[in-house]
Order: structure tokens, then C-alpha cells, then sequence
């Protein structure tokens, strides 16, 4: 669970706004967007960064106005939640340098059916995989499931097994990244509640993200 702060000075409760991000999801330009947003509009923004399930209680909770997640059927089907479509991942092979299918151009999944995989703890990333492996054919054989902060990338350069994981800004150039087939996406929304009456801030919040 971590904290980020974008403010500007300002006392009125309609100028703050909170937004929780899935872990890895500040890895994209939402920081720069967000700063040049609470620049435009005077409004403090908090970024709590903590995982989707823990980001969903809060918005419910209404201890959050917005979370960024991954697409899952507890939002895509309910009725307390409204989307906002803002980018998508697609999944990718994480091997070592030295990996026979390293220098491929990409990899049918197939290909990996005899590797030992390890596998980040995401309930929706998780189940991506697991539901691909099903889908070509085979069930992933499971050396290691991490939490968010141990640094995956490291143990796959240690050959300690290949990894399923969406491009990542940190990945360093001791593992080989390729695209696998058939593709695995995995969409990500901007979330808040569906409700009737919104505040100042989140309404220009989201005008501010449909036109960027």
C-alpha cells in the first residue's frame, strides 16, 4: 500500500480527489496526466497504490473517488460501477537471454507447455494464464507465485523459470520479451461508482481523461 501526492493549495473539499491504481499501472503516462491535470484545475489529487480487490472495496467504500484495474466480471457485470475504456496490455513470454526461443519474433504458447512458470499473485493476471494454458492444452507447471515487489524479472534472468506478464516499463535487458500467440489482453478501465451526483472534481476529472 503506497501513497502519492499531486496538490495544489486549496481548502475547499470539491478541489480533492482519490485515485487508486493497481500496482504496475504507474508505469504508464497517468502520472504526467495527472499532474498536468491537477495543474489545469487546481485540484489536489492523492494516488493510493494497492491491489484491484483492495481498490474495489475502497471505491465501494467510498474511500476513493476513481481506480484504475484490470477489467474483471465483478465490474464488467456490475451495476455500481461505470467504465471508462483507458488502455489495454497484451501478455507477454518473459525468458532468459539464453533461452532457445529467446530470438523468435514471437512464440505460439504451446511452446512453453514443459517450462516451470513463475506466476505473479494478480487474481485477474493469474487467471489470464491459466485460462490460456487451459486453452492451448496443458496446465502450467508452477515453480514460484510471487507478490507485487519482487522483482520477477530477476528470477527469470536467474533461470528460475519464464513468466506470463504484460510489458512492463522496469524490464531489463537480461530477460528476452516476446509476444506470444494466440494474443492475451488484458484490459484496463478507469473505474468510479455510478452515482446520481458526482463532485466538482470528478466530473472535471473525468471530462479531463475523455479528452486525453
Amino acid at each position: 500500500y503506497e501513497e502519492y501526492h499531486y496538490s495544489k493549495n486549496t481548502q475547499r473539499h470539491e478541489r480533492n480527489l482519490i485515485l487508486g491504481v493497481s500496482y504496475g499501472k504507474l508505469d504508464y503516462d497517468i502520472y504526467n496526466t495527472i499532474k498536468d491535470f491537477s495543474k489545469e484545475k487546481h485540484i489536489n489529487v492523492k494516488i493510493i497504490e494497492d491491489q484491484d480487490a483492495n481498490l474495489k472495496a475502497n471505491l465501494l467504500q467510498n474511500k476513493c473517488d476513481f481506480v484504475i484495474v484490470r477489467e474483471s466480471p465483478e465490474i464488467s457485470i456490475s451495476n455500481d460501477f461505470v467504465r471508462l475504456p483507458y488502455t489495454c496490455d497484451e501478455v507477454c513470454a518473459i525468458l532468459p537471454t539464453d533461452h532457445p526461443l529467446a530470438r523468435n519474433e514471437q512464440i505460439q504458447l504451446t511452446d512453453l507447455a514443459n517450462e516451470e512458470f513463475i506466476i505473479l499473485n494478480a487474481p485477474m493476471l493469474r487467471f489470464l494464464v491459466m485460462n490460456a494454458c487451459k486453452n492451448a492444452g496443458f496446465q502450467p507447471k508452477i515453480a514460484y507465485t510471487i507478490n507485487y515487489g519482487t522483482n520477477l524479472f530477476d528470477m527469470v534472468a536467474h533461470h528460475m523459470g519464464i513468466a506470463l506478464m504484460v510489458r512492463h516499463p522496469s524490464i531489463q535487458a537480461d530477460v528476452a520479451v516476446i509476444p506470444i500467440l494466440p494474443k492475451i489482453i488484458t484490459h484496463v478501465n478507469i473505474v468510479y461508482r455510478n452515482s446520481p451526483t458526482l463532485s466538482l472534481a470528478v466530473t472535471q476529472f473525468l471530462s479531463y481523461m475523455k479528452k486525453h
